[in-house]
């Protein structure tokens, strides 16, 4: 997931991070969703990232990201939702590559439960129309500048902050729009109140499709793996 800059026309001394498009596939009948990111030759391109689905009955995640279009590929991240619990755990495989302490192993998944970074999506509200989430930035840069009007995001040194997914029917992926009858469609904003959108995503109804995910800040690559994840979890549970 590779990430560019431009200089915004409204701003030479603003750094822009160039949005990134991703196209999320659900293949009929398998169990498993592709996440390809814009440019990528198909589902087989080195670039497209394989999420493998299970059942919440099994002790094995309910989702598994790879990097990689097949499971023989790197874990990047993993999603549980805990029995009896409304809100799911994303654990993000640490820099060091896919597991391999001496901590707790998940036998079936392959991966070491105690060296993993472990964050909560959580119900924010009783219609269950936001969610909530946080993670240390270990990156972040600049700003979006959107094709109509530049949204400033400030610049952020790595810390802790906070995001809620909310669902909209007004924001929508560049060049696409929100289907009447559409209630998955969500955008990402900061859990501060402020109003910029730093990733949305469209639906799209068609069969063996789930629609795009735009990213308009550049936070690093375990951020996109966050926004990614977090969103599974909601579109999978039918949130």
């Amino acid at each position: 997931m590779s990430t560019t800059s431009e200089s915004c026309a409204c701003s030479p001394s603003i750094v822009v991070a160039t949005p990134r498009l991703f196209t999320i596939d659900k293949p009929l009948l398998k169990n498993r969703f592709l996440v390809r990111p814009s440019g990528s030759a198909g589902a087989h391109d080195e670039q497209t990232l394989l999420v493998r689905l299970r059942p919440t009955s099994n002790k094995s995640p309910l989702l598994a990201m790879h990097d990689g279009s097949d499971a023989q590929r790197p874990l990047l991240a993993v999603t549980y939702l805990p029995l009896f619990s409304a809100h799911f755990k994303i654990g993000l495989v640490d820099d060091g590559g896919g597991g391999g302490g001496a901590g707790e192993r998940d036998g079936k998944a392959g991966f070491d439960i105690d060296t993993m970074r472990w964050e909560d999506l959580a119900v924010a509200n009783a219609s269950g129309s936001k969610h909530r989430w946080s993670m240390d930035l270990r990156r972040a840069s600049g700003y979006d500048c959107g094709p109509a009007v530049c949204r400033s995001v400030p610049r952020r040194p790595p810390g802790r902050t906070g995001f809620v997914w909310k669902r909209t029917r007004s924001v929508a992926v560049d060049g696409m729009n929100i289907s009447a009858l559409s209630q998955r469609n969500w955008k990402l904003v900061r859990d501060n109140g402020e109003q910029a959108v730093l990733a949305v995503f469209t639906s799209n109804p068609a069969a063996g499709r789930c629609g795009r995910m735009q990213i308009n800040v550049d936070y690093g690559r375990d951020f996109d793996t966050m926004v990614l994840m977090t969103w599974l979890a909601l579109y999978w549970s039918g949130r």
